[in-house]
């Protein structure tokens, strides 16, 4: 599939996308959930169908890649049996949509979970454990290789690197010793 442009403005292309709508058949179109990580937009959307009076529900997640191009806000359609490469989709749309069609749907909500618990073993360190920096991570020309956790503010971690508290974004840790 390709991109489709046309919107003045990234929220105009989400509510565009996440409106319902009915098809010329009498099937409705719904958005049950959305939520926008950066530049993907992730939908729990809900079509019923009618056969014979008797209504059925299929769900599935929408991933909608949104970009801009020559003035133009637009999307690039997607879901989750594509096999799409972002996989920062919230959890708890898997409990909206818990049918798991064939395809890659499977294998990308294994990758979703993975990633959230690799986020989550990037955060949550508390004091007095060691961080392992990632190779490369460099501090006023010092390569860094595993401090002590020194202060912890909500989800913000600092360790203390030549007389400074300094935050340590997930970004740069390997791991959290505990």
């Amino acid at each position: 599939m390709g991109w489709y442009y046309g919107e003045a403005s990234k929220q105009a292309v989400i509510d565009d996308i996440t409106k319902g709508w009915v098809a010329e058949n009498g099937n409705r179109h719904l958005t049950l959930a959305k939520s926008v990580r950066g530049n993907t937009l992730y939908t729990v959307n809900e079509v019923l169908t009618y056969n014979d009076g008797i209504e059925k529900s299929e769900r599935y997640i929408g991933i909608y890649l949104l970009g801009k191009s020559g003035g133009d806000w637009g999307y690039k359609p997607m879901d989750e049996s594509m096999g799409a490469y972002q996989y920062d989709c919230p959890l708890y749309f898997f409990d909206l949509a818990p049918i798991v069609p064939g395809g890659y749907a499977r294998e990308w909500r294994d990758k979703v979970r993975e990633h959230h618990r690799q986020k989550g073993k990037k955060q949550g360190a508390k004091v007095g454990q060691t961080i392992v920096f990632k190779p490369g991570v460099r501090f006023q020309g010092h390569t860094l290789d595993r401090e002590v956790v020194t202060m912890v503010s909500g989800t913000k971690v600092y360790v203390r690197l030549f007389g400074y508290n300094v935050r340590v974004t997930p970004k740069h840790i390997e791991r959290i010793e505990r």
